[in-house]
């Protein structure tokens, strides 16, 4: 009967136990179906739209399926407990939200020890990972807040004095483990006691309030360094000193100006600058020759009122209190600015006053605020908004270029400000930004009044804890394209009006060179070749100017027609093969061994390789060129790759405009038009392909374009 009476409390206790607590139970059978969940638990599949009647004899992971192959697992191994996290999604408020459950299952026997069912238990820890992740963010934070810091910043312990936390001006080679304050800062094997430099870890023990003290530490290579330390105690619950905040401030050189100026003050009639003394009743007792032409100026009556600083009764008390204390003070004094150093020495029962006129530094103080102020007002204009396009802040100069109030601009997005057929391509470009954190690009902004300007764009991206964020800054090149413009017309005329004459000159030089006018000496002949040469060069240049022109004005004359990439390839080796050897590097191919036929003008592709490889070829002045082909389904993708010094980051933006010379280390006759590049990129989007440049310095550089398969 006891036993009986005692079992029926237990159910009950267990039952009672099962209803009120804040985690969800379920009782399920040896074939995993629901025979009883509590409150918590019926209120979970509540919230993801489940009935209490509807769920009574059903199996668990009908309602929570990511428990189907744990429930089975779980079944098929001799464990009497496991634990296993998993995610579902409940309404609240409604909308789906997604929470984290620690579910632990448990093997049920009865008291025959047979197998019973299984107990389910599932405690939401949505929100302890929030916070957990929230800790994380505020860690990352505090550390780059600390590591910003330009001095040196550590939490040490109160026990052991080991440094806790250090930011990177701290200079610990993280290498060496824990390391302890005074080892680090004094290389000493204790910690300091010295009366002139008291230890600010004892001082803030003992007071259990912050302090200042002047220190002397030492740098990694042993040298003193004074600093001024200011030290803040952490305290536990029960008010004890665990841990202590301290910044160290280098103030060598204001110790070492402070020591030469005490120095040149025992010549006070030598020094230029002024010195006062002064008694308990305000009465100059002595001032040196520096002193006298100031206060002469200003009308001096025996009491040096201009050089007393406000609270000048307060040091006069410390004077007749007999404390030696120091003090730092501003004067302005006939339009003159004075940095003071005020000093109580009551064993001379005076004040002495020194002062320096700082008034340069005050200007130059002032000049650095102007300019700050004119920097905040930059014409560029700076846009921070979100990967949907949504502004987050907007300057002035963003507002005024288009036409706006700040207020209807904010209303708002990117995508409305860029003309709709350049969309798709600042998207593209903003793809490229966040895989390699930066885009310069040119486009297209519409102003209020339905204007176009054209901008030349700079994205950055940074992260914050709401999402990532895009700065653009933007800057109106009208002004530019009307100057290129012109003078894109400019060097297209010129060009045609050179190319005729030019012309005859080469010819007559040619004529002459022949003997048509008579016999010429070799010395002639020299200077003649010389100039026929340049005449060529000349020639050149117009004929590329030229293309350059036709390219801009969408004249290009294009002649498609299937051709054997492999074919191609084979005949610009040929081409170059006696150029390579005489450098001594070499020029190979890594293509598919399958031919790849494309639509393409054969002169105008040959014109591409040449300009590619007579790049890499000036530059490489030992190791390989690669020609590499890679086929796709829609296009073949050709690589020019040569091991030469490479090209710096910021040449690679406007490596493709004209008349652009990068600046690579190049041997002699290295020099070009600087058109080049920009006619190839010409050439290859008239064959509807794509042309980029990749490097790094010191191992090279990639060219690649790419070009439409033949259909």
């Amino acid at each position: 009967m006891v036993q009986k009476h005692q079992l029926m409390s237990a159910e009950e206790e267990c039952e009672t136990l099962s209803k009120y607590v804040p985690l969800a139970l379920f009782m399920l059978d040896n074939r995993q179906n629901i025979i009883r969940a509590n409150a918590a638990a019926q209120n979970l599949l509540a919230k993801r739209g489940i009935a209490p009647d509807k769920f009574a004899g059903r199996h668990l992971s009908t309602f929570i399926t990511p428990l189907r192959s744990e429930l089975k697992k779980f079944e098929s191994t001799k464990d009497f407990v496991t634990t296993v996290m998993i995610k579902l999604k409940v309404k609240r408020n409604a909308k789906l939200f997604e929470k984290v459950f620690e579910t632990s299952l448990r093997k049920l026997t009865n008291w025959s020890g047979e197998r019973a069912g299984t107990m389910v238990v599932m405690i939401d820890w949505t929100d302890i990972i929030h916070l957990e992740k929230d800790l994380h963010e505020q860690v990352d934070f505090f550390k780059t807040a600390i590591d910003s810091l330009v001095y040196p910043f550590y939490v040490i312990d109160a026990k052991d004095y080991s440094v806790m936390i250090a930011n990177r001006a701290a200079e610990i080679d993280p290498r060496k483990g824990s390391v302890a304050c005074y080892s680090l800062l004094h290389k000493t094997h204790r910690p300091c006691s010295s009366r002139e430099h008291p230890c600010p870890l004892t001082e803030v023990k003992r007071t259990k309030k912050p302090v200042v003290v002047e220190h002397i530490h030492k740098d990694k290579k042993g040298n003193p360094r004074y600093v001024e330390v200011h030290a803040y105690p952490i305290l536990d619950k029960k008010g004890r000193v665990t841990q202590m905040i301290e910044s160290a401030f280098d103030i060598t050189d204001r110790k070492l100006a402070d020591e030469r100026m005490k120095h040149l003050a025992s010549f006070p009639e030598l020094s230029p600058n002024p010195v006062i003394e002064v008694g308990p009743d305000k009465r100059v007792i002595y001032f040196n020759n520096a002193a006298g032409e100031v206060l002469k100026k200003s009308g001096y009556d025996g009491e040096a009122d201009q050089f007393f600083p406000e609270d000048i009764d307060t040091i006069i008390e410390v004077l007749k209190k007999g404390q030696k204390k120091e003090f730092s003070r501003k004067a302005e004094i006939d339009g003159i600015i004075f940095g003071e150093k005020v000093f109580v020495t009551p064993e001379h029962d005076v004040i002495r006053i020194y002062a320096s006129n700082i008034t340069t530094r005050r200007h130059i103080e002032d000049e650095l605020g102007l300019r700050a102020r004119l920097l905040d007002s930059t014409t560029d204009s700076i846009i921070v908004h979100d990967l949907d396009g949504n502004f987050i802040y907007i300057n002035d100069a963003a507002c005024k270029t288009r036409g706006y109030l700040r207020d209807e601009l904010m209303t708002m997005n990117m995508q409305q400000l860029v003309v709709p057929e350049q969309q798709p391509e600042v998207q593209r470009h903003i793809e490229e930004l966040l895989e390699k954190g930066t885009a310069i690009f040119e486009s297209a902004h519409i102003k209020k009044d339905g204007s176009i300007i054209p901008v030349e764009v700079q994205v950055s991206k940074f992260d914050t804890r709401e999402g990532r964020l895009l700065i653009s800054v933007a800057r109106d090149i009208t002004e530019r394209k009307r100057l290129m413009q012109a003078k894109d017309e400019f060097v297209s005329t010129a060009s045609h009006e050179l190319r005729t004459p030019l012309s005859s000159v080469r010819e007559g030089v040619s004529l002459v060179m022949e003997g048509f006018g008579g016999e010429i000496n070799e010395k002639q002949r020299k200077y003649l070749d010389i100039a026929a040469r340049n005449i060529d060069r000349l020639g050149r240049l117009i004929n590329e100017l030229l293309d350059v022109a036709r390219i801009e004005a969408g004249e290009l004359d294009v002649d498609k027609k299937q051709v054997s990439m492999k074919q191609l390839i084979g005949e610009v080796m040929d081409m170059f093969a006696l150029q390579v050897k005489r450098k001594g590097i070499v020029l190979k191919k890594a293509c598919p061994k399958s031919d790849c036929i494309v639509d393409i003008d054969r002169d105008k592709i040959t014109q591409v390789f040449v300009n590619l490889i007579g790049n890499a070829l000036k530059f490489t002045q030992k190791g390989s060129i690669t020609i590499e082909g890679v086929e796709h389904k829609d296009y073949l993708e050709i690589t020019i790759a040569d091991t030469g010094k490479g090209i710096q980051k910021e040449e690679l933006v406007t490596i493709f405009e004209k008349f652009k010379q990068v600046g690579r280390e190049a041997g002699p006759g290295a020099g070009g038009t600087g058109l080049g590049l920009s006619i190839t990129k010409g050439l290859i989007e008239a064959h509807d392909g794509k042309i980029w440049a990749e490097s790094e310095i010191g191992k090279g550089s990639r060219f690649t374009f790419t070009l439409p398969k033949s259909k």
